[in-house]
């Protein structure tokens, strides 16, 4: 019993403690009175009883009331998955899932709650900092290129995830990744350090990294690396409100 009821916890905090306290770490928009909030208790169709809206439709609805994130909810169902699909159709808002650990999910159900841990990290909380940088750099006027899934960019070998102002000319380029494990976390500074490389072979643009996660807080001589790389051009959720004012996107911004 002593393993089950942390496990359950990992629950909230795969579902619900993702939006509330990772997102909670950020300056909420300035606007209305729903501006920035989290709803973390949101009931929607698809669900197996009477709901009056759908996922889709409610999620447009709390982006145009100006709310940052909500989080689904079922009492039988995992909403992980459609969460996920909806965080592709509406841009500018945070959308996750949740389990329910009822008795058709067998009460305190270890393996439900591992299978949703892996699809948040996988699909869900993985692009948390991406959406974060976009936010920051949108806010602040600062024209950037958001590159695509195995997107090919001309000079680099694997593309980086933000070029800033564009792909063409890039004055700076942005790594952001939420690690929960080493070898993710690992691999990230790696690419980084390459970025370095080539920036020193006469590119010229500053290299910038946007990090979080447990893989990089257990990978300590990694950190060091990723801060030579960067030097010294590393922001975590908690600091990323400083991203365009310490680096060289500060000069960038539009109309300056």
């Amino acid at each position: 019993m002593k393993r089950l009821i942390p496990v359950a916890v990992l629950l909230c905090a795969a579902g619900y403690l993702t939006a509330t306290g990772v997102l909670a770490q950020n300056k909420p928009a300035a606007g209305g009175p729903l501006s920035g909030a989290v709803d973390i208790h949101v009931h929607a169709y698809p669900d197996s009883q009477g709901r009056s809206i759908d996922a889709l439709e409610a999620v447009r609805q709390a982006k145009a009331a100006g709310l940052r994130a909500i989080v689904f909810k079922a009492h039988y169902d995992n909403t992980a998955p459609y969460a996920y699909i909806i965080r592709k159709v509406v841009p500018d808002i945070e959308v996750f899932g949740g389990i329910a650990l009822n008795h058709s999910m067998g009460g305190v159900n270890v393996a439900a709650v591992e299978r949703l841990a892996e699809a948040v990290v996988s699909g869900e909380v993985g692009e948390i900092i991406e959406a974060e940088v976009k936010r920051e750099l949108q806010e602040h006027a600062v024209p950037f290129y958001e590159t695509g899934r195995a997107e090919r960019i001309p000079g680099f070998d694997q593309a980086p995830d933000f070029l800033v102002p564009s792909a063409k000319a890039p004055q700076a380029v942005i790594e952001a990744k939420l690690a929960e494990d080493d070898g993710t976390a690992r691999d990230k500074v790696t690419r980084v350090q390459h970025l370095r490389e080539l920036a020193d072979k006469g590119r010229g643009f500053e290299v910038i990294a946007c990090i979080d996660g447990r893989g990089f807080s257990i990978r300590r001589e990694d950190m060091k690396k990723l801060i030579i790389a960067t030097k010294g051009k590393v922001f975590t959720m908690s600091t990323l409100y400083r991203l365009v004012e310490a680096t060289v996107l500060n000069r960038l911004r539009a109309g300056r």
